[in-house]
């Protein structure tokens, strides 16, 4: 699977599953795979969206939410590029707004996550996270700081099987 490149979108899910799983050998490796496939593709798809995609969700999984952040925060203006729904692409969205607050970036997280709760308001995950960056900005971040390791649809209160447990 590692030098088959067939859509953006699958490649950087098996990109964070692989650094997600801790199989640190088999993503960096994959990495490479990307960066060569990018080297041959006309398009510039992949190698001016899916590799620094890539290289942030491995930072991500890595606990470097500051680079995660920065190369994420590059490619959100672009992930209609990697194909999948409005609603596939949000985790990648929805994983940068994560780092970002991680790494204290809320001026930034604070300004996305206020243009989604105009856009769709009453959503609880925003709203736990916009009162997040708002509290950082203040410098009163005593609210909980989601858990890294968990991934984000059981931290918003789904379980594995991606249905609500309450």
């Amino acid at each position: 699977r590692r030098h088959e490149h067939i859509l953006p979108f699958h490649d950087l899910h098996f990109a964070y599953a692989l650094s997600r799983g801790a199989c640190t050998k088999e993503a960096n490796a994959f990495l490479v795979s990307l960066k060569a496939h990018g080297e041959k593709e006309a398009g510039g798809v992949w190698a001016n969206v899916v590799v620094p995609l890539a290289k942030g969700l491995i930072a991500y999984t890595r606990g470097k939410h500051d680079t995660a952040a920065n190369l994420l925060a590059q490619q959100l203006p672009h992930l209609w590029r990697i194909g999948g729904s409005h609603a596939q692409r949000d985790v990648f969205t929805q994983t940068w707004i994560d780092a970002a607050l991680n790494a204290h970036q809320f001026d930034a997280a604070e300004h996305l996550l206020t243009q989604r709760e105009a856009v769709r308001p009453g959503v609880a995950s925003t709203r736990r996270w916009l009162d997040r960056a708002r509290a950082g900005r203040r410098g009163t971040t005593s609210l909980k700081i989601g858990n890294p390791r968990l991934p984000l649809h059981q931290e918003q209160g789904y379980g594995a099987s991606g249905k609500s447990v309450g």
